[in-house]
Parts: C-alpha cells; sequence; structure tokens
C-alpha cells in the first residue's frame, strides 16, 4: 500500500531532503494530502538556505510587482528567489516563451522569471506547485526543465533548484496522473500528515496562532486533520484551515462565543467548531486571571480547566506586560502549574514577545522558572 512506502517523511525531514535536492541538483517531487503545509515546508525551507547561502534579501517572485521584478532581474547576486509557477493555469508558451523572427532565424523569447533564472548569479527555487492538477500536455512543457534544467536554448543556473508538488489521486482532487517519463524526472516524497505535537511546536507556536486553538489541538489532536474524499461538505480541519481559524477568531473576545463559533465553522467545518466551542465554555469555571495573578485564586489542577487556563495566560500576557503583572504571573500562576502546562504557555509567550520574556531574567520571581525551565525562556 501507498501508506507503507519508505519514501514517507516528516516536515522536518522533508527540510532535509529540500535542502539536498538543491545542494545536488536534483529535481523533488513531494506528494501530500490537501492543507498539510507542503508550500509552506518549500518557502520556509527557501528562507533557510537563502540564510545559508549568504543571500538575506529572500523574496517571492509571485509577490513582486514588476518593478521590483526588474530590479531582482538586474541585480540577481543580492537575491534569494522562490518562484512558484502554477502549470494548471498558464499555457506552454508561457513556460517557454515566445518565438520572434531574428533576421533569418526564429529564436525563443523567454518569459522573465525564466530569463531571471538563466542569470550565473541567479539563486534560488523554481516552485511547481499543484503540477499534476494540469494536463499532461501542459506538464509536458515541463519536462526539459526538470530533467535537464533547461527549456530550450536556456539553461538555467546552478544555483537555481526545482521542485514539483501535489496531490495524491486518492485525494479526489482532480489531479491528472503522471505520465511515468516525467515521474521519473523527479525523486519522490510523501509528506506525512503531522502530530498535533509537531504541529504546535513547528507550526502553531512559531506563527503566534491563536491561543485558544493551540490548546484545543493540544486536548483533541485527532481534530488537527479529518478529511473524507467522498464528503461533500466543502469545510474540513486541516492544518491549513485551523490557521485560517485562527485569523478569524484572534482578537475576538472569548465571551462571544456564539460568534467565535460560527467564524470557526466557516474554515474547519460545524462538527469541530462544536468541540471548540465546548472547550471554550471551561472558560466560565476558571478563576479570574487578575485574582490567579495577585495569588487571590486557586491555580486549577483538572487538566480541563489547564488547558484553557493556559490559553487564557497567552492572551492575557499580550496586553499587559507590566513587571507588576509579571512577577504575579510568575509567582503565582507558573510555578502553581503542573511542568507541562507551564511549559507550553512560556513557549506561547515567548513566541508572542521573545524580548519581554528574556527581559523577566532580572526578576526574582522567574528566577525558579529560568532554573527549571531555562531551555524554554533563553
Amino acid at each position: 500500500m501507498y501508506a507503507e512506502r519508505m519514501n514517507r517523511v516528516k516536515h522536518k525531514e522533508l527540510r532535509e531532503v529540500i535542502m539536498l535536492a538543491y545542494e545536488r541538483q536534483i529535481s523533488l517531487f513531494i506528494w501530500g494530502t490537501t492543507g498539510i503545509g507542503k508550500s509552506y515546508t518549500v518557502r520556509e525551507t527557501a528562507k533557510e538556505l537563502a540564510r545559508r547561502i549568504g543571500r538575506p534579501n529572500f523574496v517571492e517572485w509571485n509577490r513582486l510587482t514588476y518593478d521590483e521584478k526588474l530590479k531582482v532581474y538586474n541585480e540577481p547576486e543580492k537575491y534569494f528567489v522562490l518562484i512558484d509557477i502554477r502549470l494548471s493555469q498558464v499555457d506552454a508558451s508561457d513556460v517557454r516563451g515566445l518565438p520572434k523572427l531574428n533576421e533569418r532565424h526564429v529564436v525563443w523569447k523567454p518569459p522573465l522569471w525564466l530569463d531571471f533564472c538563466t542569470k550565473r548569479q541567479a539563486r534560488g527555487i523554481v516552485f511547481l506547485d499543484e503540477l499534476n492538477l494540469a494536463p499532461p500536455t501542459i506538464q509536458a512543457s515541463a519536462y526539459q526543465l526538470i530533467l535537464d534544467r533547461s527549456l530550450g536554448e536556456y539553461a538555467i543556473a546552478d544555483g537555481i533548484g526545482v521542485i514539483g508538488a501535489g496531490n495524491r489521486l486518492e485525494d479526489r482532487a482532480n489531479v491528472f496522473e503522471m505520465p511515468k517519463p516525467l515521474q521519473n524526472r523527479f525523486i519522490h516524497v510523501e509528506l506525512m500528515i503531522p502530530t498535533a505535537e509537531e504541529w504546535i511546536e513547528n507550526f502553531a507556536i512559531p506563527n503566534k496562532l491563536d491561543s485558544r486553538i493551540i490548546m484545543f489541538i493540544q486536548k483533541r489532536p485527532s481534530l488537527l486533520f479529518k478529511f473524507n474524499p467522498k464528503s461533500k461538505d466543502e469545510r474540513f480541519p486541516t492544518p491549513r484551515s485551523w490557521e485560517f481559524a485562527s485569523k478569524l477568531i484572534k482578537g475576538i473576545p472569548t465571551e462571544r462565543l456564539e460568534w467565535i463559533g460560527k467564524l470557526v465553522a466557516m474554515a474547519v467545518g460545524d462538527g469541530a467548531s462544536a468541540e471548540f466551542v465546548s472547550f471554550l465554555k471551561f472558560y466560565e469555571r476558571l478563576p479570574d486571571i487578575k485574582l490567579l495573578i495577585q495569588g487571590k485564586a486557586e491555580v486549577p489542577q483538572e487538566p480541563d480547566l489547564l488547558y484553557v487556563l493556559t490559553a487564557q495566560i497567552v492572551e492575557y500576557f499580550r496586553n499587559h506586560k507590566d513587571e507588576k503583572t509579571l512577577r504575579g504571573l510568575a509567582k503565582n500562576v507558573l510555578a502553581k502549574m503542573p511542568d507541562e502546562f507551564a511549559i507550553l504557555s512560556l513557549k506561547m509567550m515567548k513566541s508572542e514577545d521573545e524580548k519581554t520574556i528574556r527581559s523577566t531574567a532580572k526578576l526574582p520571581e522567574w528566577r525558579p522558572l529560568y532554573m527549571k525551565f531555562l531551555k524554554y525562556l533563553l
């Protein structure tokens, strides 16, 4: 079965594969179901590659204006460029260019992105995302680029990598089966669905997703990804759709529970949203966060309440960073929580404002936390 293949990788492993494929000039194809972070991982790895090779100016070609593209084109030595080509949305001429009569001969005028890639000092990645959504005739236009690193008379620079990505046939994403000659031009990996722990550690916390969603997935990991290809509902939970939900509800107070439920349902569906709303109702059983910080209320020890307390701590910290609050938070709340929840709170607070968290090292109330959780604070 496909799931038993040895080429399945986790997100961290995929980053390493992308690095190797780039360094060895081998074209890579990333298979994976919808919404699990294929494009995100390519983008973040491209940023890391830019840093590694001393190109601090990382840019996404598709987000640039025409004038900005010309600037990158004229100064290729300054940039590392991610070029996203969606073959399903282009004609073959958009890949190779157009013919032009030059005295006695026909020459090909390449598109600007391809012309940039031919420059000796160019560095970057050509990302053929959703490649297998394109009909086979359009896929065929990229054959030479993928294997021979050239198109017609134009050879791309050694510093340009080629990566493709797409959904699997079993995901029912209206993809075309890739012709065998095209398949054989790539090395292939399948990106695994991340566990809740991996998603929280490597994506949700670093990208400052809403703490209530993070703690909900921590409590209900099975709801991070729930995709049924046969379902007719257009909404379902994936890492991507939870990110959408986070953007919708961030900053909206938990008191507006019904509205939050509607917004989350727009992204992840009714079932997951209903469970999320039930989770948020535990807020009503929590002592007032101000009383907890002042030491006038007991820190709950029930797991269900600790999940929502962790989210509440991060939400409160976002808007209250004065010294008095930080002292009380350390002494009266974090120090009295089980280690698992204290660590999660510290990780998310540090992601929100690393400078403030580092500054707490001088506060006596924080010293026991530094002794115990140093690696999470520095």
